[in-house]
Order: structure tokens, then C-alpha cells, then sequence
């Protein structure tokens, strides 16, 4: 088994030598997930609340948080729909707060989709973005609409950041869809 790195022990021995375990029923996993949450943000750098528009919206019953650079000189910046880490179980808007926030500042790209032209975004520039249960909907919805399965435009999605997403080994895939799955070789010598 390999060790952990100095950073990881270090931030363990913060938290008086416990490393996080999550168990119990979904309801007590995304309490501990959001106590997690709290003192993991707790750990982060402030960001400055003058340098983007955060607004939160319902879509269809889903729940959506969009964030918007305001000193952008760019208009029709790119969208990211980020989809949150979780295990399609605990995760929601603000367990990945932060880093939705650090993305549309570093970035420069809006993170919504709903009413992208209102929000400064573009809606013939999007990519998908997720953590983990996120990156595998990061994944699975770029596949929907690049297919022509949605309503958007299938060249709308010009990028995929998929952050350890869930997925599956390539012996898993159908001999006959094998050739369209090529990431494994293609980039067997890319660095993680």
C-alpha cells in the first residue's frame, strides 16, 4: 500500500490525527459530508465577494447557482456547467462552492448555462466540468449533446473537465463501440 503524501498527514494531524470516514445512513453521509464540507472551506483563501455575481435559480426543480466575473472585459465568455462531487448521494451547491468560484475568477468563464446570453455567458461555448459522480455527469451529459440528444446545438460543447470522474475500464465497453473509446491509449503517457 502506498503512503500518504506529507500535505495529506499534515492536514489529518490538523484535524487531531482523525482521517474522515463517512458512514451511516444518506442522510447522516451528507451531514458528515457537509461538516467535511465546512472544514475543508474553513482551510480555503477568502475570495473577494465584489469580484463576481453569484445568483441561485431552479430550473425544472433543480436547483442551479450561476457565477458571473463582473470585471471581465470579455463578452460571450464561456460557459462551465459544473456538475458537484458526491457520489450521486451527498454532494449540492455549496459543497463546491469554493471552487466554483475560483474556476469563474482564474478562468474567466461563467459557470451556469440558464439564460446564458443574460449572465455574459455563451451558449455555443460550453464545457462541462464535475468532480468524481460530477465528472462521470460531466462525461455522460457532453456525450448527450455532442449525439444530438438535447436541445443545444451538437458542437455547443467544446470542452470536458472531468476531475476523477467515475468511469469504467475499457474491457467493460462493447466490442463494437470499442473504437470510439480510445482515451486509455491515447493517453497513456499523459501526466495525471
Amino acid at each position: 500500500m502506498s503512503s500518504y503524501a506529507d500535505s495529506w498527514l499534515k492536514f489529518e494531524e490538523s484535524l487531531g490525527g482523525v482521517r474522515p470516514v463517512l458512514k451511516g445512513s444518506a442522510e447522516e453521509l451528507r451531514d458528515q459530508f457537509r461538516g467535511f464540507g465546512s472544514l475543508l472551506a474553513s482551510q480555503a483563501p477568502p475570495f473577494p465577494e465584489n469580484k463576481l455575481k453569484i445568483s441561485d435559480g431552479e430550473v425544472g426543480g433543480i436547483a442551479y447557482r450561476a457565477y458571473t466575473p463582473l470585471n471581465s472585459e470579455a463578452k460571450n465568455l464561456p460557459i462551465g456547467v459544473f456538475f458537484h462531487s458526491g457520489g450521486f448521494v451527498v454532494g449540492n451547491l455549496d459543497s463546491e462552492d469554493g471552487c466554483c468560484r475560483y474556476i469563474a475568477l482564474k478562468a474567466n468563464v461563467v459557470i451556469a448555462f440558464k439564460n446564458a446570453e443574460a449572465i455574459g455567458g455563451n451558449h455555443s461555448n460550453i464545457f462541462t466540468i464535475g468532480t468524481s459522480a460530477g465528472g462521470a455527469l460531466a462525461l455522460a451529459v457532453a456525450r448527450k449533446v455532442i449525439l444530438g440528444q438535447t436541445n443545444l446545438p451538437t458542437d455547443a460543447i467544446t470542452g470536458v473537465v472531468a476531475l476523477c470522474p467515475v468511469a469504467f475500464h475499457p474491457r467493460n465497453v462493447p466490442a463494437k463501440f470499442r473504437s470510439k473509446h480510445s482515451s486509455y491509449q491515447d493517453n497513456k503517457t499523459t501526466y495525471l
